[in-house]
């Protein structure tokens, strides 16, 4: 029997075609590229020296040589770093998924990087608007003479230092779009973003185009990279739409491994420094001063952010770690330009609008960029490059420019400009992206499914926490082991596999939640405080059995549907229980009976989220169960 060919799938495997054709042109292209580099004529670097006469040949300073090779390993470590912040603020289930995007980026915008985006960003500008292609495959590029944009540094190290800058940009975006875009549609945007947004932007500004000629002044990437990225993730975030369950919790879903978190977060912040000081493009006072702005703006940030986080509720750790990025972000397109009493005041501004623009984002416009790199990097990022037009000095840096503070007003009308067009420009580009890669893959976002399974198991088959157990003040040693039912499982996602979980010691509800969305469909899921004899009654979902708390989701792969009973039940000694009175069996918080293989999944929708609901209503506090348990601890 032949399978019927519908018009939509017709029109899909088009779509598809015409992007492979497209790809396939692409590749075919930059092959010939050497060729053509071979045969047209070449210009040798050159600069200006102090006296203003132009250099042919200019000699390198090894002392400049060694502070940009740090610099260049300082930034790259930004990356990986990006990668570690992102999947401890984001669910378990997507550790894996946000990791793989992050290094399969860096290592796919490196080798486009040296194959053309070197050369069209700041190859001989064309009309001021992109570079010539003289330098594809990094041809023509020195180790020993300079650059005409570096003159103290080998032409191939200022080349990979911008390759950093490059790698990193599209990749801010990831904390946007986190949790719900398919992997293949997050390839053909990162690379199709690269080529038609941050390659023109940055050859615009950085690379001799038409916004520097103007005049506009951009450090280390407040338009070029912070902006542009900014409004590419209030795209994106707009256009995909909201995860699931984001009224739940407002958008602010709970991380799932703040430790991770905060080393990532002070990883960014360590590359910072040859991020911001690196763009000086040689080691001298300008370095000095970026240095010093850098950290005076991050820390500010941060204290504003822990301030306002303490007015509105509690000191939170996020609040620090997002303080902190938003000054970093904020200061860094005008860190070499600005003095030290300025820095604190940006910082403070930077802290401020970034921290209300969060809560308008998610508690009042509902827009769902997951980790807030709107807020946190594209606004602070816009505000900076703003204010270079005001605070800039030219006795700071005197390849800058002196802003309207200092006698040059025309300096904000630069910005603002520069501002505008990047926003106007990447927000186009974004938009136009998403429409046809959507169009040509079916769609961006994975289904309903596996966005509850989570992306790591449900795009790459791996998951990042084979083994939950949580501890407060006890020592491993001191915790009980598991009930014999998580030592017989065979496999971890086989029939009866099982996840072991000290439920009862768990500070809030937010560690049994992330466990049941991420563990669903995948095998058996038993929480358990101390070893006991469960007996589980199917109908009423209660457990007997000494001081338990215990969840079983049991699922058979194949049958697609639960098997086996499910049950939140709490029994205390007999005489003060406060779930089940007096009785020696808790009420149960969550049921499903046996279901008959065949039968219509279950899913988070109508079981698991209920249960979570009942539990956070009904099961006993911390506080409360240790209270009727003495003998815990």
């Amino acid at each position: 029997m032949m399978r019927r060919v519908t018009p939509t799938a017709m029109s899909r495997s088009r779509a598809r075609t015409q992007v492979l054709v497209l790809a396939a042109s692409c590749l075919l292209l930059l092959t010939l590229l050497p060729a053509v580099s071979a045969f047209t004529p070449r210009r040798h670097s050159r600069h200006v020296d102090k006296d203003g006469k132009t250099v042919t040949d200019c000699q390198t300073e090894e002392a400049s040589t060694v502070w940009m090779c740090i610099s260049t390993i300082l930034v790259l470590g930004m990356s990986p770093a990006l990668a570690l912040f992102e999947a401890g603020m984001l669910r378990s289930k997507s550790t894996v998924s946000i990791i793989s995007q992050i290094f399969a980026g860096v290592i796919t915008l490196s080798v486009m990087w040296v194959m053309v985006g070197y050369s069209l960003t700041f190859g001989d500008s064309i009309s001021g608007l992109i570079g010539h292609v003289h330098h594809a495959f990094y041809i023509g590029l020195s180790y020993t003479e300079c650059s005409p944009h570096a003159p103290e540094i080998p032409a191939a190290l200022f080349a990979t230092f911008q390759m950093m800058f490059a790698v990193i940009t599209p990749l801010l975006m990831t904390g946007a779009w986190a949790e719900r875009l398919k992997f293949k549609c997050y390839m053909c945007l990162i690379i199709s973003w690269q080529v038609l947004v941050y390659y023109p932007l940055a050859h615009w500004i950085w690379g001799g185009g038409w916004m520097s000629q103007w005049g506009v002044l951009d450090f280390a990437g407040g338009i070029v990279i912070h902006t542009s990225a900014g409004i590419g993730s209030l795209v994106c975030a707009c256009y995909l739409g909201r995860r699931a369950q984001f009224f739940e919790f407002m958008g602010e879903f709970p991380p799932s491994n703040l430790p991770l978190a905060a080393t990532g977060a002070a990883l960014l912040w360590i590359g910072w420094f040859g991020f911001n000081g690196g763009s000086a493009l040689q080691a001298g006072p300008v370095a000095v001063s970026a240095i010093v702005s850098t950290q005076i703006g991050c820390s500010m940030g941060a204290v504003t952010w822990l301030v306002l986080s303490w007015i509105k509720n509690k000191p939170q750790s996020t609040a620090l770690i997002n303080g902190a990025l938003a000054g970093l972000a904020g200061i860094t397109p005008m860190s070499g330009y600005i003095a030290t009493t300025e820095s604190i005041l940006m910082g403070f501004i930077f802290g401020l609008a970034s921290f209300y623009a969060v809560i308008l984002m998610k508690h009042h416009l509902h827009i769902d960029d997951a980790l807030d790199v709107s807020s946190v990097h594209g606004l602070t990022g816009l505000i900076g490059s703003l204010c270079v037009g005001l605070f800039a000095q030219k006795s700071i840096d005197p390849n800058g420019a002196d802003g309207a503070f200092y006698g040059n007003p025309k300096q904000l009308l630069y910005q603002f400009v520069g501002v505008v067009v990047t926003l106007a420009y990447a927000g186009l580009m974004t938009f136009v992206l998403l429409k046809v890669i959507d169009k040509a893959f079916g769609g961006l976002r994975v289904n309903e499914d596996g966005e509850e399974v989570g992306l790591d198991w449900f795009e790459h088959h791996e998951i990042a926490y084979h083994k939950l157990h949580v501890l407060d003040d006890t020592t491993e040693a001191e915790q009980a082991p598991y009930p014999p039912a998580a030592h017989a499982a065979a496999a971890l996602y086989g029939t009866s596999s099982s996840l072991g979980f000290d439920v009862a010691n768990a500070p809030t509800m937010t560690v049994l939640e992330d466990t049941l969305s991420t563990n669903i469909g995948k095998g058996a899921i038993l929480i358990s405080s101390k070893p006991a004899s469960p007996m589980l009654n199917g109908g009423g979902g209660g457990m007997m059995g000494g001081d338990v708390h215990e969840v079983l989701l049991s699922h058979e792969h194949g049958s697609g549907s639960f098997l086996g009973q499910a049950a939140i039940s709490h029994t205390p000694p007999l005489s003060s229980s406060p779930l089940g009175g007096s009785g020696s069996v808790g009420r149960s918080l969550m049921s499903s009976s046996p279901v008959p293989p065949g039968s219509p999944r279950l899913t988070s929708s109508n079981s698991i989220s209920r249960a979570i609901s009942i539990a956070r209503t009904n099961m006993p506090s911390t506080e409360q169960y240790r209270r009727h348990t003495p003998n815990e601890h």
